[in-house]
């Protein structure tokens, strides 16, 4: 499996997506499905590579899709020749560039065509497909991007967004209370998160501590709840697995004893 990561650029796009994300997968699989955490944003996918039963979902069998907040891992079924192009929003990008209301794509997706134009889709990949390289394809994908947005009513980034990039730059290891100041009021954050995130703030702080103890341990195995870089959020072994296994399904240490290829490249 191979990563390539280029910044988004674009002044206008930049205040909604963080990143383009391709993906190839060339060698044969070591497993015939690869386990993905929750990565805490929406993502806009599309295939340029073999035709494949990717998303394990028989009404994904699709070239492009549109991904809402997960709240579990996923199985994943790559095949040899897959290649893919992400579009890696800030959590509340999607809702503020093009006003999808996030709720509605909880733990699923769609597919892309039912979001755009199934013309300008279908051009897009093609000229992913034909494209000399890499940066080729990211300028198509802005192309696109700004074309779609341009039918849409960008919005500004408020004063909720910039809790939730509070959040992420605590990694979710911060109480909603701690967050809250008479800027903000319980009620109209919980509306927020419904239509801006699709998830509720407690679980959304929750897929940011998961995500954030995954990465802790691909870089040290030996990582554990006692770790200063916890901040002592952890009182116990038996609470530390529990929010562990609530996306996982599995204790840290089950879950360490297999390869997750593809969880370390993208988290």
């Amino acid at each position: 499996m191979n990563k390539y990561v280029f910044a988004c650029e674009h002044p206008l796009l930049a205040q909604f997506i963080d990143n383009y994300t391709i993906l190839e997968f060339d060698a044969p699989m070591e497993a015939d499905v690869m386990k993905v955490p929750p990565l805490g944003f929406p993502v806009i996918q599309f295939h340029f590579g073999n035709e494949s039963h990717f998303y394990n979902r028989d009404h994904l069998k699709v070239n492009s899709i549109v991904c809402g907040q997960m709240t579990k891992h996923l199985l994943l079924k790559p095949v040899s020749g897959t290649r893919l192009l992400g579009i890696d929003f800030k959590p509340y990008g999607l809702y503020n560039l093009f006003g999808f209301h996030l709720s509605s794509l909880t733990d699923s997706a769609i597919p892309a065509d039912h979001f755009f134009p199934e013309q300008d889709v279908n051009q897009l990949i093609e000229n992913l497909k034909q494209a000399e390289n890499h940066a080729s394809r990211i300028e198509f994908l802005t192309h696109f991007l700004v074309r779609q947005a341009s039918k849409s009513q960008p919005k500004p980034h408020n004063v909720y967004d910039s809790l939730v990039d509070r959040m992420l730059e605590a990694n979710g290891l911060v109480s909603l209370n701690t967050l809250l100041d008479s800027r903000y009021k319980l009620r109209n954050l919980q509306r927020y998160f419904k239509t801006h995130i699709g998830i509720s703030p407690k679980l959304f702080l929750q897929v940011l501590r998961h995500k954030f103890v995954l990465q802790c341990y691909f870089e040290n195995p030996g990582f554990s709840w006692r770790d200063p870089r916890l901040d002592g959020y952890y009182y116990d072994q038996s609470h530390f697995d529990r929010d562990f296994a609530k996306f996982s399904t599995q204790k840290p240490m089950e879950y360490l004893r297999l390869n997750h290829i593809m969880a370390r490249n993208l988290i």
